[in-house]
């Protein structure tokens, strides 16, 4: 079950990406069907997204629960009593832990609990927003890796809901450039640029 929910997801992340149809059936003949046979595959409604990145509002990013996080080790070991897998830890920075499409990060640099949705074209969401007279705080920003403690430059922005939690969004550069340059993208990085 664990190799089919990975394989489920990466499709997921492919279709979410708007990877074309061509590299979509290649990872399902070449990947799935291979490493996991139809017959083997437990029926699951994980609900693939099949809505592309082009379509306005259709994709707001993989999301994650950012949590301040005191401890990181006490934390950790909370959440794979209950289940989660560690995905990916940052020394002292953060660790990421997974079950499934659950995600969550703990992170002590933080100072309040985020909703986090990293990989979409964030200005296109802002635009959104505003044109539904949401009026959302602050504006889209680039960031240097440095001033984040992530691993790549990128797009990034902290608006709020109508009931004050705190929603971020944040994109690395390498997502915006690794796609064949679909238009896009490039008018992703354009925007970032003003």
């Amino acid at each position: 079950m664990a190799l089919q929910r990975v394989l489920d997801a990466t499709l997921k992340r492919l279709i979410n990406a708007g990877a074309t149809q061509t590299s979509q059936r290649t990872f399902r003949s070449q990947i799935m069907d291979r490493f996991m046979p139809p017959e083997r595959r437990t029926s699951t409604h994980l609900g693939l997204d099949t809505s592309s990145l082009t379509e306005p509002g259709r994709y707001a990013g993989d999301f994650s629960l950012c949590l301040i996080t005191q401890d990181l080790d006490a934390a950790r070991n909370f959440y794979e009593v209950l289940g989660l897998e560690v995905e990916n830890r940052v020394l002292n920075n953060r660790i990421s832990l997974t079950n499934g499409d659950c995600r969550i990060d703990l992170i002590p640099a933080i100072s309040e609990n985020w909703l986090r949705f990293s990989g979409s074209d964030i200005f296109q969401i802002y635009e959104q927003l505003s044109a539904s007279n949401l009026h959302p705080e602050g504006n889209p920003q680039p960031y240097s890796k440095e001033e984040t403690a992530s691993f790549a430059p990128g797009i990034h922005w902290k608006t709020r809901d109508p009931d004050g939690n705190a929603v971020y969004f944040n994109t690395a550069e390498q997502a915006l450039t690794a796609t064949d340059h679909t238009p896009l993208l490039e008018a992703v990085l354009k925007r970032s640029l003003r």
